[in-house]
């Protein structure tokens, strides 16, 4: 959940710099295709943020945890099978 929170807090914090909404005097040196670029880091940052967000959820839930379960075992035969 600590990059959950990382790279969403990121992401906003990014996107509101591209916006001009804080460090005003930054968005005025950006051209249009850099403020863009800043712009697709900042969703990109979001969207990671929400992918390790819903990991931390369902390895939380008993579908998850089987999930989990089933990976653990098929690891352990792997493993038995190639030594």
């Amino acid at each position: 959940m600590f990059f959950a929170i990382i790279y969403c807090g990121a992401g906003i914090y990014v996107i509101l710099m591209a916006l001009g909404v804080i460090h005003k005097e930054f968005k005025a040196r950006l051209d249009r295709p850099r403020r863009l670029g800043i712009m697709l880091l900042g969703g990109g940052l979001i969207v990671l943020g929400l992918y390790y967000g819903y990991h931390a959820y369902f390895f939380s839930t008993p579908a998850g945890k089987d999930y989990q379960r089933l990976q653990r075992d098929l690891e352990r035969g792997y493993i038995q099978r190639n030594r």
